[in-house]
């Protein structure tokens, strides 16, 4: 009788669920740097629950701070608390939640990416008690439906829970249909998101995902949402912005997807719908530079308001592609630059140093990449290579001496500027130099000194005087 009630929607707040957000160093430099993005993934996942008529309610501890007790209290009113986990600057807070608020009243749930790829370790380090493996939207309702009903948790895809003293896991809950996906941009206060100043995007702008999913086998990734990618509609894409431009004001949008330009018939129409309904928007977008190939494609979508693309090309040397399993090559990312250069588009190339068996020479080929963007005027940004949980490399990282972190080291990891292993053929000296020469050569472009006024805060710039060393 309860699971027909709750199928009709008139038993369906059995359990009522509160999603808490938490950013670790949220601050009002963050927002003006453009670099604090909405809480997408709990967006999604409050739609899917609300959806399906069922109850639920989100806490934003980064606009709503709250002292223990408070949140003690507050947390004391529901019956599910769950959390979104990822590497990064909240970690360490949410570890502290789940300990803080965990009671045997509730239910304690963790998703999101680190939680997929470390599932056992968090439940067996923290209190959680109910993992959501991967996409979570079907598994989540779903899931709250069977607590509502008391049926047995083996029967609910995608889940990793406790029964007495065993950790057990359900099968593979599948990839969700992306169109039946969407953010909730009511969940969380928009306002407080919305970022007013970002480079070459100095509009109202606000993050958005249209799709899941790399077909590509990289070996630093750990493919949270699989090898298929899925891309929602052009349609739908125009609808939401709509909807943001209508209600919120925003004229600027963070197409956020790994790769944008993936499908091009999609991408087409995309521009189609965007020149006829002229909503007059800024946007920006990343790409794989094996996808930017059309030169007067490029050249609308700049007229269409596109500012920037972004590319990750991640190694100026064919050895290293090919070694990370990049399934791209040098040629396509010189040529994917000139083409971008012919269209007048402005762009970001992310590259990495101290990649497995990379060696000085093959540095060296990156540094001259780097030397090309800096000529063009255009931005290259770099970063030290780290292994992500659950990735190829990361297995092989563990193989050569790394000792498994565990979620608390990552929390501590997040928050420093370091390599955890050294996998390059570079002894630690060369490597340190290499990435020095190649983070001065990022800046000496006409974009390097706006880049330190503007997006270099003082608090960033006494952190990497103290951290001095790379290891």
């Amino acid at each position: 009788m309860r699971e027909i009630l709750l199928r009709i929607g008139l038993f369906g707040d059995l359990m009522k669920t509160l999603l808490i957000n938490k950013l670790g160093d949220y601050e009002p430099y963050k927002k003006k740097q453009g670099t604090i993005q909405y809480p997408l993934g709990l967006a999604f996942i409050y739609n899917a629950i609300k959806k399906a008529n069922l109850s639920v309610e989100v806490l934003d501890l980064n606009t709503n701070p709250l002292t223990k007790d408070e949140l003690k209290k507050l947390s004391s009113k529901y019956d599910i608390l769950a959390f979104s986990t990822s590497i990064g600057n909240s970690l360490d807070y949410i570890l502290n939640y789940i300990e803080l608020l965990k009671s045997d009243s509730n239910y304690i749930v963790v998703g999101g990416v680190l939680a997929t790829s470390e599932t056992e370790r968090f439940m067996n380090e923290t209190k959680a008690d109910i993992i959501v493996i991967g996409e979570g939207e079907k598994t989540i309702v779903e899931l709250i439906k069977c607590l509502n009903t008391n049926k047995d948790l083996s029967k609910v895809k995608g889940i990793c829970y406790r029964e007495g003293n065993k950790i057990k896991k359900t099968e593979y809950s599948g990839e969700m249909d992306v169109e039946q996906c969407e953010a909730d941009y009511n969940a969380f206060d928009v306002s407080s998101y919305i970022t007013e100043e970002k480079i070459n995007l100095g509009k109202k702008n606000i993050s958005m995902f249209t799709s899941r999913g790399c077909p590509y086998d990289c070996q630093f990734c750990s493919h949270p949402f699989g090898k298929r990618w899925r891309g929602i509609s052009a349609n739908k894409i125009i609808k939401q912005i709509k909807h943001l431009k209508e209600k919120y004001g925003i004229d600027g949008i963070v197409f956020c997807d790994d790769n944008f330009m993936h499908d091009k018939k999609r991408l087409e129409d995309f521009l189609d719908l965007l020149e006829k309904e002229k909503l007059n928007i800024e946007w920006t977008c990343s790409a794989r530079v094996n996808n930017v190939v059309d030169v007067e494609l490029v050249k609308r979508m700049k007229k269409l308001g596109c500012k920037w693309i972004g590319l990750g090309a991640e190694s100026g040397s064919q050895k290293t592609l090919n070694n990370m399993h990049k399934g791209i090559t040098v040629r396509q990312i010189y040529n994917c630059l000139n083409i971008l250069e012919k269209a007048n588009m402005f762009y970001y190339v992310y590259l990495m140093f101290g990649m497995p068996n990379e060696s000085f020479k093959d540095a060296f080929q990156t540094l001259k990449l780097i030397n090309r963007v800096r000529k063009t005027d255009n931005i290259a940004l770099i970063g030290l290579f780290n292994p992500r949980p659950n990735s190829m490399w990361y297995k092989s990282a563990i193989k050569q001496g790394l000792k498994p972190l565990t979620l608390r080291e990552w929390a501590k990891y997040s928050k420093k500027d370091r390599q955890l292993i050294n996998m390059s053929d570079m002894n630690h000296s060369v490597l340190s130099t290499v990435y020095c020469f190649a983070y001065l050569l990022t800046l000496m472009n006409k974009h390097g000194l706006n880049r330190i006024k503007k997006h270099l805060h003082p608090k960033k710039v006494l952190k990497i005087i103290k951290n001095k060393k790379i290891f």
